[in-house]
């Protein structure tokens, strides 16, 4: 029998999948932006869909950089 791990964030919610985790809305921005530029997350609204396309063409063109404190 195979066990089923759930993936916890660190504000305890519980995702079945680690898709399910991408496509949080309780993550930061900057983690947000980083999922939808390496194709992770799919967009939740107009917002997230300029930044995939702004992310896409970044990084197309070579100059995708993610910096986190």
């Amino acid at each position: 029998m195979k066990e089923n791990k759930k993936i916890i964030d660190e504000y305890g919610n519980e995702y079945e999948t680690l898709q399910d985790f991408y496509n949080s809305p309780y993550l930061d921005p900057d983690i947000i932006y980083n999922y939808l530029v390496q194709g992770k997350r799919k967009p939740q609204n107009k917002k997230e869909q300029r930044w995939a396309k702004e992310g896409k063409y970044l990084r197309e063109k070579g100059g995708y950089e993610t910096f986190f404190n």
